[in-house]
């Protein structure tokens, strides 16, 4: 936060770029990243441990430190950078990924339908309190299908994460759905993870993929492994896409926002 800098252009969990820095080349937006490794929307909802970043505290502690009450330091750094335009509520997109982690964290949880509820409400507050610091435009993105993540994949779970995840996206629709009904003169786009993921595993030969289930065990040691290119790989490891995943879904991203 210091330097509001990137530990390295290729530090993610995409082994390379991942979407949100494949989306800023290709527009030259200028793009604030406050996500963080394993982040929920909450992480007292999900008991995950309080050293995560959770969608909360990046909403509530870092959005402010950066936009509304900015050290001189960190004002300057985010004034060089709007050198030829100027950040304004109508110039800006405010994107929001949750979801996978609380998931993941809570699958064998009793009553999840009122566990979900609770998260989007959640979700919903956060919203509204980003508009009113002055923030009119959202994208959305629901979970993918992890459920065929190597994680997930043939085994006794694979079933029920399918159907928690489409339960998860069923309600955000509504949570968006009821968004656009309270807040009328904000904008809520809702890209679809979902759909983009299966479209790639399904027709993987047609981006050059050949492992949609696997994915190499040691990619310190390919040859040793006698692992295949990157590229051919859908996922890096047992939950996360590899770069090239994350490359094509930040086209379909532009493709998408450009039709809107």
């Amino acid at each position: 936060m210091d330097s509001l800098t990137y530990a390295c252009r290729n530090c993610t969990s995409a082994g390379g770029p991942n979407w949100v820095i494949y989306l800023t080349d290709a527009t030259r937006w200028v793009s604030w990243d406050f996500a963080y490794n394993s982040a929920p929307v909450n992480n007292s909802i999900v008991k995950q441990v309080p050293t995560v970043t959770d969608v909360s505290t990046q909403v509530r502690s870092l959005y402010p430190k950066l936009f509304m009450s900015p050290t001189e330091k960190i004002a300057n750094i985010i004034a060089s950078q709007y050198t030829d335009t100027v950040r304004t509520q109508q110039s800006t997109l405010t994107t929001i990924w949750v979801g996978i982690n609380d998931i993941g964290l809570t699958h064998d949880w009793n009553d999840t339908n009122a566990l979900d509820v609770q998260i989007m409400q959640k979700y919903q507050v956060l919203i509204d309190e980003l508009i009113e610091k002055g923030v009119y435009q959202f994208m959305l993105i629901n979970v993918p299908p992890i459920d065929r993540a190597p994680m997930w994949h043939n085994t006794s779970n694979q079933k029920l994460i399918r159907s928690r995840v489409k339960a998860y996206n069923s309600k955000l629709k509504a949570m968006i759905k009821s968004l656009r009904t309270s807040h009328p003169a904000a904008t809520f786009f809702q890209y679809n993870a979902w759909t983009f993921f299966n479209e790639l595993m399904d027709h993987a030969k047609d981006y050059n993929m050949t492992d949609i289930d696997t994915f190499c065990p040691d990619w310190s040691h390919p040859v040793e492994r006698n692992c295949k290119p990157i590229g051919e790989y859908f996922w890096l490891n047992n939950l996360h896409p590899t770069f090239r995943v994350h490359q094509l879904m930040a086209q379909d991203v532009v493709k998408y926002l450009s039709s809107q």
